[in-house]
């Protein structure tokens, strides 16, 4: 699983003066902000950082990946359980409108040898050799 692509951004955000009441004499002039703009990407652009900050940050994006692995694993598993309960309603919801009690009683007996198989295979067999 690949976390989504990231995209490089960079957000300025300005405050234009009281809310609602900003006239045009209150601001500064806008050519200064979009110089500002420029000049802090072409910073950014031209940014190269030590060997140092590159590991911690390559750490910090293995953790990222790590915990975005690990919830993709989580909802998967969530899913998949979600389906088996959906699966085990619909066989119980057959048992319960089947009419013929012959082929009622068969299902049935297939659901709990289903079972007992189920159980038989968590149980571990366990040897222990006595010296």
């Amino acid at each position: 699983n690949k976390m989504p692509e990231m995209t490089k951004s960079l957000v300025f955000c300005f405050n234009l003066g009281k809310k609602g009441n900003a006239s045009s004499k209150d601001l500064p002039p806008t050519a200064e902000w979009t110089k500002f703009v420029l000049y802090c990407t072409d910073k950014c652009r031209r940014f190269k950082l030590s060997r140092e900050a590159k590991s911690k940050s390559d750490k910090n994006r293995q953790k990222v990946q790590e915990s975005y692995n690990k919830l993709a694993h989580q909802q998967r598993t969530e899913l998949a359980q979600q389906r088996r309960e959906d699966k085990l309603k619909a066989e119980t919801e057959r048992y319960m409108n089947e009419e013929d009690p012959v082929k009622a009683r068969k299902l049935e007996e297939k659901r709990q040898k289903k079972e007992q198989a189920k159980k038989l295979s968590k149980m571990k067999a366990v040897k222990i050799k006595s010296a």
